[in-house]
């Protein structure tokens, strides 16, 4: 087996040393345990078997074999590959209770976003929407990003008028678990109307742990491993489901 882009399925940057290929390797490998996997088992064995993969790849460099990440001459992505990533998406986002399950199929902009930003085959633990993310220290958070259309409202929303553009985006950002990562969306209207969304992550493998506090108990702080203290703040009561999240990934890492 092939891998396309061995260091996004191992979850390192192009950069990482073969000691971080090395803990990407064991942390992977005891995250698709099929023991432990929340998943199913055969999941986990082609999880395993791409990791195995990509692991062999990167190995390969060392030996002067390199590494082909982004071939000129690949696969283009087919319009019904994106759609069914698309689909794939949405019924994750429908499984944790992010979007009702009748709307899967509607245009969603957390579904495009995460569509476009997330890794592929990405599973979705938890899904919140994100209320603000600040940080006690300096943190090299992993970034993905892209531009998305602004949206028409066609009739009379709220404070908006008919015609007039508003930004989906920032009415959606939201704060996410996947099997490998903490990650939440920043957005800022970029112009022409289109809103530019960034995707930051942080490897659970960084994160000692977390605590809720605030009065209404919905601002996370997550300990990372590096020094700083992340505070994510969700909707009153969504922050205890980030938190067992985290605190489990921590004690599994």
């Amino acid at each position: 087996m092939t891998i396309i882009d061995p260091y996004s399925t191992l979850e390192v940057s192009r950069h990482a040393t073969d000691a971080d290929i090395e803990r990407a390797y064991e942390r992977l490998l005891k995250l698709f345990d099929p023991e432990w996997y929340p998943g199913s088992t055969e999941d986990a064995h082609r999880r395993l078997e791409e990791v195995n993969a990509a692991y062999a790849q990167l190995r390969g460099r060392a030996c002067g074999e390199g590494v082909e990440s982004e071939p000129e001459d690949s696969e283009p992505v087919h319009e019904g590959d994106a759609d069914g990533r698309r689909a794939a998406v949405a019924d994750n986002l429908v499984r944790v209770g992010f979007i009702p399950g009748d709307a899967r199929r509607q245009s969603n902009p957390a579904v495009d976003v995460l569509t476009t930003l997330l890794p592929p085959g990405a599973e979705i633990a938890v899904c919140l929407t994100c209320l603000g993310v600040k940080s006690t220290g300096q943190y090299e958070c992993r970034e993905r990003s892209d531009s998305f259309s602004a949206t028409t409202v066609m009739r009379h929303d709220g404070p908006y008028a008919t015609g007039d553009y508003v930004h989906a985006i920032k009415r959606s950002e939201i704060v996410l678990c996947t099997e490998g990562e903490l990650s939440w969306t920043v957005s800022r209207y970029a112009g022409q109307r289109t809103d530019r969304v960034t995707l930051y992550s942080i490897p659970f493998h960084d994160i000692l742990g977390a605590s809720v506090r605030g009065r209404k108990r919905d601002v996370v702080e997550v300990w990372i491993a590096d020094g700083p203290t992340v505070a994510v703040q969700t909707r009153p009561r969504e922050a205890d489901a980030l938190r067992e999240c985290l605190e489990r990934a921590a004690t599994t890492r």
